[in-house]
């Protein structure tokens, strides 16, 4: 869906902004009703020494309400990261003991797969878009897998009505 990577030349690298937004999104297609949203869902593959940023803008501005970023660092989102079962967390012959890994594997890029949930405070729009970008060296990334959790709020956007 979207990538990042960087432009290399024999031993020299380059580093390279880049940045994609999303067309504006209304859950209804119209204005007259308020959405609302609270989480941001990301799939992808990422490199360890890449950081990956994601803006919100609401109602067509051009400043993001919302800005969230994901480092190659934080393996915490990220499959096939060791988990080392010390002596003493689990029955013996219940868990194997040492390091063992979940599902996943770093692919012939070095990527590792990741899967993030972004939470944020409530915020109400009429219509939302994303930013996704990085800026530096050595960043590589994929985005294969985004959602927002946008819901229609009840009520009429009452700021639009004249009376």
């Amino acid at each position: 869906m979207l990538t990042g990577l960087n432009k290399k030349k024999g031993s020299d690298t380059f580093p390279i902004s880049c940045e994609w937004k999303s067309g504006w999104i209304n859950r209804r297609g119209t204005g007259f009703y308020i959405n609302e949203a609270s989480a941001l869902a990301v799939e992808g593959y990422i490199t360890s020494g890449t950081t990956i940023n994601f803006d919100l803008y609401k109602d067509f501005a051009t400043d993001s309400f919302q800005s969230l970023s994901l480092a190659g660092s934080e393996t915490t989102y990220q499959d096939n990261v060791p988990i080392f079962n010390l002596l003493g967390t689990d029955a013996l012959g219940t868990e194997v003991l040492g390091a063992n890994s979940i599902i996943g594997e770093i692919d012939e890029e070095g990527r590792r797969h990741f899967i993030v949930f972004f939470y944020f405070p409530m915020a109400q729009f009429e219509y939302i878009s994303v930013g996704v970008g990085s800026e530096g060296k050595n960043q590589d990334w994929e985005v294969i897998a985004m959602g927002i959790n946008a819901t229609e709020n009840v009520f009429e956007n009452l700021p639009k009505i004249k009376s």
